[in-house]
């Protein structure tokens, strides 16, 4: 405190006969008080109101004071506490007690009022040792050094006491004392009314408290009461220009500003707030005492984890935004809250700025659900550029193969990989159009949870392309697979029955088999027994229209639920399989006729070969041709009569062995001319309608003296109902003429 503020004292209404006597003791006795004391003293009777108090606590606010009543009462002293900062002392009993004393006994009222002094000054901390005269002597050393101008006026005389506070105040050149009512209200201008306002005061009226300003500015704020049973009135001066400026400074700056402050005390009740509360919280007002939980809470009681109790128990500086719910519209404040301590460091109240935030919350809800939307579409994004990469790996994987069983190990390995679709089991089923039948062709997949784990253990080596995961899974899962084989194997279903694979693969849509569609569920009853697990998905192979196949897939070993993403992707990879599958059938169609058609080649090169020979041939044969048969003529004259000559010349004769050997000689030659002949007749095609009948008799005749020669009978047995036809009668002949001399040769 400022060494030139000392103690004030205030006397509020207590009762007309001891109000007249303290003022008397307190204000005009001539004792002092301790200058080591600094806290006013304030006396309250119980006919005080809660709205006077309040109206009164503007002189109080900011300084310690003793609150003094003859009887307690608890609400008073509680918004005495909440609205000035008075903090009550324990021996205010004590000094209610002397105070009733008085008022109950009809002893002498001064001897008992300097009792009462002394009381109060015991409870001050003064010492007992100093005579009345001393104590008053030191009262009125206060009342001279104190910040309180002290005014006595006779309704008469005029000012009877003033200290020198209150002409330092007033800033008066002249002594107080002495000046008339009339020319002290003229200089002044302290009255109400004028003088005129004096003479009307009773001593049944309470304290008049205003503020005057002064021409310079200063604001004063003055109380004037009657001192009962007296002619005289007490008038009670302070200077509260600074404190004014500051208050309306601080006004100023809370009015100008768009947040809201109020005060808390500890048990969440609101002391004090601004216009801005008041205009969001209005009707909050109205339904009796505020606390913050009726703004920020359930309205009901404390919230649990309160951020208040961090600023009560820890003194700590709070931040933290609140949603509040009006009309069923939200609204968001952030707030600070921030204690106020009392003089022994204690957190009594608690300040809070509220901040309407709710654009900038709206607006961060906005944000958040566009961002959650964006992180939604990247996530689509992502999902369809790993689809559309799967499938492009899928298609040129599939494009550098032909062999079916190379397409259906990679469209089963894509679809049961991690880099691919990421199921646990693929199943191909394709139609065999020869057989008419539904088969088993190819299955991959886990037969265990061990198995599992080891395969993916194997296959989970960091990341890798599709063809990559190719070669390992086929590397990983050779010798493996066994269940899987032998239940792909079981599958031979005719084309023509009523099954549940023959009806999906007509009707060509993709279905989930699972318990929630019951109907289907029970139609698969065969493919779940084999499968041995009971949620698969069954998608159609189809190629422009035609069935090709059926793909199954599972999810035994994680139990995933297949989703409709994984529907739509089961589809567009069955539509990649088809025309992999169909392809495949082509090339290896392509492939045989290709390979029929080499050999058509190279037989019609062979045939193109052997007829240029034959050509030279036919040439050839055409000249011997000739040549033989211009020699045949002598040849067979000279073996004719060779033969004749054979016959006639006995055995024994040596002529009968030349002859035999021009004979035998001859006829070397003459078959040696009949083949030349022979060739030459196949050399030259003459196809035409002819007989075969006439053809062997024509063939006969020529053996007929051979036969004859070694009696050989001839039975020929032809049949009539063999009508002409085209061949060349020349090289059957040929033919017919090989096949007799062959014959005679064995026999």
């Amino acid at each position: 405190m400022d060494e030139k503020e000392k103690t004030s004292v205030y006397i509020w209404e207590h009762s007309p006969d001891i109000a007249e006597r303290i003022s008397k003791i307190v204000i005009g006795s001539a004792y002092a008080i301790s200058d080591s004391f600094d806290a006013p003293i304030i006396i309250i009777g119980p006919s005080i109101t809660v709205g006077e108090l309040a109206n009164r606590s503007r002189i109080l606010t900011g300084k310690k004071f003793i609150l003094v009543f003859e009887d307690y009462n608890g609400d008073v002293l509680d918004k005495a506490r909440v609205i000035s900062g008075i903090i009550g002392i324990s021996e205010i009993n004590e000094l209610c007690d002397t105070i009733r004393l008085v008022e109950r006994t009809n002893s002498d009222l001064d001897t008992m009022f300097s009792g009462f002094v002394s009381k109060l000054f015991d409870i001050l901390g003064f010492k007992g040792s100093d005579s009345p005269e001393k104590l008053w002597q030191r009262i009125y050393t206060i009342l001279d050094t104190i910040q309180l101008g002290l005014i006595i006026i006779d309704r008469d005389e005029g000012v009877v006491s003033a200290n020198d506070r209150a002409r330092q105040i007033l800033r008066s050149d002249e002594k107080l004392i002495g000046i008339g009512n009339d020319r002290f209200d003229e200089k002044f201008h302290l009255f109400p009314g004028g003088t005129v306002f004096l003479q009307s005061l009773t001593d049944a009226d309470r304290p008049i408290t205003f503020s005057h300003r002064f021409p310079d500015d200063r604001v004063i704020d003055i109380s004037i009461a009657p001192i009962a049973n007296t002619n005289e009135i007490l008038i009670t001066l302070e200077d509260v220009s600074e404190f004014n400026r500051e208050r309306e400074w601080l006004k100023s700056i809370i009015s100008t500003i768009n947040d809201g402050v109020l005060v808390l005390d500890k048990d969440r009740k609101l002391v004090w707030s601004n216009r801005i509360i008041k205009d969001w919280f209005g009707d909050r007002f109205e339904q009796g005492p505020v606390h913050c939980y009726d703004f920020w809470g359930s309205g009901k009681d404390v919230c649990p984890h309160c951020p208040l109790d961090s600023v009560f128990q820890r003194k700590e500086i709070c931040r933290y935004t609140e949603r509040y719910v009006q009309n069923g519209q939200e609204r968001y404040y952030d707030i600070v809250a921030a204690p106020i301590q009392s003089a022994d460091g204690s957190v009594y109240q608690v300040v809070q700025l509220a901040r309407d935030v709710t654009d900038r919350e709206l607006m961060i809800q906005e944000l958040m659900s566009t961002r959650r939307n964006l992180e939604n579409a990247n996530l689509q994004l992502k999902k369809q550029y790993n689809t559309l990469r799967i499938m492009t790996e899928i298609s040129d994987t599939l494009q550098r193969t032909s062999r079916l069983d190379k397409i259906l190990h990679i469209i089963l390995t894509a679809v049961t990989a991690k880099e691919g679709l990421g199921f646990n089991r693929a199943f191909f089923l394709l139609v065999n159009e020869t057989t008419g039948m539904l088969e088993g062709k190819y299955a991959i997949g886990p037969s265990s949870p061990e198995e599992a784990g080891r395969i993916w253990a194997e296959l989970s080596q960091g990341p890798r392309t599709l063809a990559e995961t190719l070669q390992t899974y086929e590397e990983a899962t050779q010798n493996e697979d066994t269940v899987v084989k032998k239940i792909i194997g079981s599958f031979r279903i005719p084309l023509d029955s009523d099954h549940f694979l023959i009806k999906v693969l007509k009707e060509g849509k993709t279905l989930l088999v699972n318990r929630q569609n019951q109907e289907i569920w029970e139609q698969a009853k065969d493919v779940r027994e084999r499968l041995n697990y009971d949620d698969f998905a069954v998608v159609p192979l189809l190629s422009m229209g035609k069935s090709v196949g059926i793909l199954i897939v599972d999810n035994m070993i994680t139990h995933r639920q297949i989703t409709s993403d994984d529907l739509e992707l089961l589809r567009s990879l069955a539509n990649h399989a088809s025309l992999a599958i169909e392809r495949s059938s082509l090339t290896e169609k392509l492939r045989s006729s290709h390979k029929k058609l080499e050999e058509a080649y190279d037989s019609l090169r062979e045939n193109q070969e052997k007829l240029v020979e034959a050509e030279k041939l036919s040439t050839i044969g055409t000249m011997a041709a000739q040549v033989a048969h211009e020699i045949r003529n002598p040849l067979v004259a000279i073996g004719g009569f060779a033969k004749r000559l054979l016959n006639q010349i006995p055995d024994d004769d040596e002529k009968h062995k030349d002859i035999e050997v021009i004979w035998e000689e001859s006829n070397k030659l003459e078959r040696i001319i009949d083949d030349v002949l022979g060739y030459a007749k196949l050399s030259t095609k003459n196809v035409e309608l002819a007989d075969i009948n006439q053809t062997i008799y024509d063939t006969l005749i020529l053996f007929e003296p051979e036969f004859e020669e070694r009696n050989i009978r001839i039975d020929v047995a032809t049949s009539e109902d063999i009508p002409p036809f085209l061949f060349d009668p020349g090289q059957i002949r040929q033919v017919f003429i090989n096949l007799i001399r062959n014959s005679l040769g064995v026999l």
